[in-house]
Formats: structure tokens, C-alpha cells, sequence
């Protein structure tokens, strides 16, 4: 779970906080939960913010294909 945490983006604070709370044991579940869940938000607006940049590229490679063709 680290791992993918580390690779979406989570902070190392935040990532050490969420294992604490897991060592810490199940009175901590919402509190984890939560911090999942802000992690979640910030994953996809990343993913949105990463599209409409991938639509402005596609565009610019619509239209340089228009120009050479």
C-alpha cells in the first residue's frame, strides 16, 4: 500500500502518519479512511488536470499532421 501511495503522489509525512496509524490498530480506520480519501480527491484531479493537457497535445498533433499533409 506504500508503495502505491508513494507512487500517486502522497507526501512521505502523510504516508508515515497513515503507517503509524495502521500500527496504532483499528480505532484508527477513520482516520485512515479520511486521509485515503483526501489522497483519492488529489489523485483525481491530478488525472483530470493530466487529460486536458493530453487533449491540448493531441490537438497540436491534429493540427501538425494538417499542415504536412
Amino acid at each position: 500500500m506504500l508503495r502505491c501511495l508513494r507512487d500517486t503522489g502522497m507526501p512521505i509525512a502523510e504516508m508515515l502518519r497513515f503507517a503509524e496509524m495502521t500500527r496504532s490498530g483499528d480505532h484508527t480506520v477513520r482516520d485512515r479512511i479520511a486521509l485515503l480519501e483526501a489522497h483519492d480527491r488529489r489523485v483525481q484531479e491530478q488525472i483530470e488536470n493530466l487529460r486536458e493537457r493530453q487533449v491540448a497535445i493531441r490537438n497540436k498533433i491534429a493540427y501538425y499532421h494538417s499542415v504536412v499533409d
